[in-house]
């Protein structure tokens, strides 16, 4: 930053030198710059090296100085008494006071998407009114601007886009504790991050290189054309290549690109459309500082309306910031990308926000690109739009001209297989099984890519071609593809009969899994013996699934291969039969929260009086102590449960967690900062004793406990929960509750052995 007292810029055109200091004692400020007195290159000049001085970081406008300064000149010259010139000075004679008023020393512009994408405005009319003089040579200059309003009216648009950096200037300038306080509150609204178009922990990925051109030009013409609607939607069956070229199509937006929400049926928090709102909040957030702090105001005073109703959602968290702060926007309207939303669970919520982003009701400076499947309910209402936007504003692609989508097709599986060698006839028959489907494509690079690892290569190219169906147009022609590769994975002739039983309960694991499990918590779930077992079981279904380098967690590569396995007529002998998996994964769970050892205090922390922040290396204790097997089984059983089919041999299990088990699982949940969903958990299994008619024994002590975890999860000021609590000790506490008989007798056992009633003494 310079000093209130420094002369921010000199210039000099001809003969004529003038100073403007934005914040001098002695030289002309916002107030006295009058508007004959200064050339209007000398202003627009002063106003840029203003907002440098301020910001430290404006280096993409120096390259658009010199082309308005010039263009600045000549129109003076032309037209100096034109009334529209007149105006012209004025406004930017206000801005100049706009910012004699707002920068200095304390004061920053934080250049976000949204700043940014103002310098790409500026610098491209710029551009264009050093075309338009260009053309003009050979004419006399004045002639050609009385003869044409073009150069004017650039002019008048960079203005425009400079009145829209001063809004920024204003409206983004946060004092310190403020500024913090905002990101506090910012922080605690709910953040999907897996959900970001190019998240680091999901391996999405955009069009391999000269593919998709034409659809994704479509999509980019639709997002940077005045007029062309508020929503535009992609649709296509399954394995047509929605999400690449949704991610392609953010990658090229750049700046224009104020958020994303990549839905993933895979991926709880995902597939929740109670998260999308939120999350595009956040982003705006980060994208434009003003909404930043439109929003901060609304957070302020209702700092849960992320957890309200989508429409209550919606109204606070997108259109009240936006329609403050529209005019510090760019002139181009951004584009929030919503990718696959037909993998989100709740149909109904489905149906809500798509009312919500096509309603007439708001008028906002935003475009919706949505991707799907042509699900009814979505295609219903995408057919019945009121937001203005054209019938044309769609893509479908399994619509598309069939030589053009193979052409692609051949072009991106060259691309995945330029370091395999094929032979011509095995290009061919290849790519005449491909048909229109970028996921058989892109299936069959991995199985080759398998095979070439494997020095396989030329057994499993020989079952491809050897597969008797060729697949066409249509949303199952890639079934015959999943069966290929299964039969070939399981049919193995060094594969005993065990590690087939093993790898099939692996498969059906992963596609029944609430969340994606790492390779330990399947060997823990499985009862395998390490990782390295885990792996080479995975090792021939590495075509279908997916193991993240980072993490190690295991999905289905594309949403079209649970809804094979799921369905029995499709799928068949390979069919995943859910509610026995689910019921068998509940067992599991409840397996390894009756063997985990100790019982109480499950950390070893020293004493019961400690505080969270007072036990060194708690972090490493935990993770030591909880395995990642626990840690899903404590979270998960009650929803194994629930969607799994009814056993008799689950009722001990559930009764010997309810009496026993019950206050190691609300440690565990505590130390792991969990605690919160715990009363949910709970319910989930008493809404199944409820339907099964448990023992009437079990069923109370499920409602009990339902209530005993209620009280807990939402009174943080009991040590049960992790914030700066004694969690060695917390579960000593339940003693005090005698309203709850069934527990009641098992925690005065162990109070003995826990130090509870000073503990109580202490907090009460």
């Amino acid at each position: 930053m310079v000093p209130a007292s420094h002369s921010l810029v000199s210039t000099t055109t001809g003969n004529d030198e003038r100073e403007v200091s934005l914040h001098s004692n002695t030289g002309p400020t916002g107030n006295q710059v009058s508007d004959k007195g200064i050339s209007a290159r000398s202003m627009i000049e002063a106003l840029l090296a203003g907002l440098q001085a301020s910001s430290n970081c404006f280096g993409p406008l120096r390259m658009a100085i010199d082309g308005i300064g010039k263009l600045a000149e000549i129109y003076k010259r032309g037209s100096d008494q034109s009334k529209e010139y007149e105006k012209l000075q004025k406004k930017l004679k206000d801005i100049l006071q706009i910012i004699d008023q707002h920068t200095g020393s304390d004061r920053r512009l934080i250049m976000t998407d949204s700043v940014k994408q103002v310098y790409s405005d500026i610098k491209a009319e710029a551009k264009r009114a050093e075309e338009k003089q260009a053309r003009n040579t050979g004419r006399q200059i004045t002639d050609a601007l009385r003869d044409s309003d073009d150069v004017l009216a650039c002019y008048n648009r960079i203005a425009d886009h400079m009145q829209r950096l001063m809004l920024n200037v204003i409206l983004s300038t946060f004092e310190t504790a403020k500024g913090q306080e905002a990101e506090s509150r910012l922080t605690k609204m709910s953040s999907v991050e897996s959900a970001f178009y190019n998240s680091h922990a999901v391996s999405r990925g955009g069009c391999a290189p000269h593919t998709r051109k034409p659809q994704i030009d479509l999509l980019i013409e639709w997002a940077r054309t005045p007029g062309a609607g508020k929503t535009c939607w992609m649709n296509g069956m399954a394995g047509t290549g929605k999400t690449t070229i949704a991610y392609t199509v953010c990658e090229r937006l750049g700046t224009q690109l104020g958020a994303s929400f990549f839905c993933s049926r895979t991926l709880p928090e995902c597939r929740q459309v109670g998260y999308i709102i939120p999350c595009v909040s956040r982003q705006l957030a980060r994208f434009s500082a003003p909404f930043h702090r439109a929003l901060d105001r609304v957070l302020e005073s209702e700092p849960d309306v992320h957890c309200r109703k989508l429409q209550l959602q919606y109204e606070k968290l997108i259109v009240e910031p936006l329609m403050e702060v529209h005019e510090s926007l760019p002139a181009l309207e951004f584009v929030v990308a919503i990718d696959a939303l037909d993998e989100c669970e709740d149909p109904e919520s489905v149906g809500q926000i798509l009312d919500l982003l096509l309603s007439k009701d708001y008028d906002l400076p935003i475009r919706f690109l949505v991707s799907s499947r042509p699900e009814s309910q979505i295609c219903q209402r995408m057919a019945d739009r009121k937001d203005g936007s054209p019938e044309e504003a769609r893509l479908v692609l399994h619509d598309l001209d069939s030589e053009g989508v193979r052409s692609d097709i051949e072009a991106y599986m060259r691309h995945e297989l330029k370091n395999v060698e094929l032979k011509s006839e095995q290009w061919f028959v290849i790519l005449e099984q491909c048909g229109v489907l970028f996921i058989y494509a892109s299936t069959i690079c991995r199985f080759i890519r398998q095979g070439h690892a494997t020095d396989t290569i030329d057994e499993l190219v020989e079952t491809i071609m050897n597969s008797p169906y060729i697949p066409t147009k249509g949303e199952n022609s890639i079934d015959t593809l999943y069966h290929t590769i299964l039969a070939a994975a399981f049919g193995q002739d060094d594969m005993t009969e065990k590690n087939t039983t093993r790898m099939k309960a692996l498969l059906e694991s992963v596609i029944c899994a609430i969340e994606p499990m790492s390779l330990n918590t399947i060997a823990e779930l499985l009862g395998l013996k390490s990782t390295k077992q885990v792996e080479g079981l995975l090792q021939p279904l590495r075509s279908v699934l997916n193991v993240a380098k980072d993490t190690g967690l295991v999905t289905t590569l594309h949403a079209s291969f649970p809804d094979f396995m799921l369905s029995h007529d499709r799928s068949q002998d390979f069919s995943c039969d859910h509610t026995l998996r689910h019921a068998t994964m509940a067992e599991t769970c409840l397996r390894l929260i009756d063997m985990a050892e100790p019982k109480v205090n499950i950390c070893g922390l020293p004493s019961s009086h400690l505080l969270d922040n007072q036990v060194q290396g708690l972090k490493g204790r935990v993770r030591q102590a909880i395995s990642p097997g626990l840690d899903y089984a404590c979270r998960h059983w009650s929803t194994h449960l629930d969607r799994g089919e009814y056993r008799e041999s689950l009722l001990e299990p559930v009764r010997q967690f309810f009496f026993h088990r019950l206050l190691l699982w609300m440690e565990v949940l505590n130390l792991k900062g969990n605690m919160r969903y715990g009363t949910r958990i709970i319910q989930r299994a008493e809404i199944w004793c409820k339907k099964h008619a448990a023992l009437d024994e079990i069923a109370k002590m499920a409602h009990d406990a339902g209530r005993f975890v209620s009280v807990y999860a939402n009174h943080p000021s009991r040590p049960v929960l992790g914030n700066g609590s004694a969690n060695a000790g917390a579960v000593g506490h339940l003693g005090g509750f005698e309203h709850i008989d069934p527990v009641d007798e098992p925690v005065r056992r162990r109070n003995t052995t826990c130090g509870a009633d000073r503990r109580r003494d202490r907090h009460a």
